[in-house]
């Protein structure tokens, strides 16, 4: 006896692809509301030396960020100390892949040292994608993930707890710059030579430049 598999009626078949279409979206759908952070690894690239003032700042900070950024990614602190924080900004400008997981922790002496044309530092805060007080992102890095970026960094500015945790750490109270003010200072510093000059002479151990 030849034995003949039962025919599946029409009406089965379109069930079938019914229910393959709704788990198949079901599966996009949750694949697409996953955060692009989660599962990742950010690295900080910090310019100032590990122990000091500046590296506690940024060890009070980062447990916080990493809970305001959505999908909570790993945190990494990268080291890269030197030249008052022009290794790190060089570093930011020419090497970091602009990919939102590589966020510059820097000095803010490197801001002056750029306004002033010292020597080793690249002309590139006017460039940088500001994350706020100071953290930046390199230039070009996708502006959805500089905004997650920001709103993340707002809210551990904001955030109480963080605020008693580096008064506690540190030995201070955070002055918290948001992405704006960062902007806006970045923007705003004076790029013509005479002020230079004049920010040089005040700045250095010579005698007062004399009044107008």
């Amino acid at each position: 006896m030849i034995m003949t598999s039962p025919k599946v009626r029409p009406k089965s078949w379109i069930l079938l692809g019914a229910c393959g279409l709704i788990v198949g979206l079901l599966w996009n759908s949750a694949h697409a509301q996953a955060p692009f952070y989660q599962g990742k690894t950010v690295t900080v690239v910090v310019g100032t030396s590990p122990a000091g003032t500046g590296d506690l700042r940024v060890k009070a900070l980062i447990p916080f960020l990493r809970k305001h950024i959505p999908g909570n990614p790993a945190l990494v602190l990268e080291y890269m100390d030197g030249g008052g924080g022009r290794k790190a900004a060089n570093y930011m400008f020419r090497t970091a892949r602009p990919d939102g997981l590589t966020i510059g922790a820097m000095s803010s002496g490197v801001i002056s040292l750029n306004i002033m044309r010292e020597s080793g530092v690249l002309d590139v805060w006017r460039v940088f994608r500001s994350v706020g007080s100071p953290y930046v992102v390199p230039p070009g890095t996708p502006k959805e993930r500089v905004t997650v970026l920001q709103e993340a960094m707002r809210k551990t500015l904001n955030d109480a707890e963080m605020q008693r945790e580096f008064l506690k750490l540190v030995g201070e109270e955070v002055e918290p710059m948001m992405p704006e003010e960062l902007t806006k200072l970045i923007r705003e510093t004076p790029r013509d030579s005479e002020i230079i000059e004049l920010i040089k002479a005040l700045s250095g151990a010579g005698p007062l430049p004399p009044r107008s």
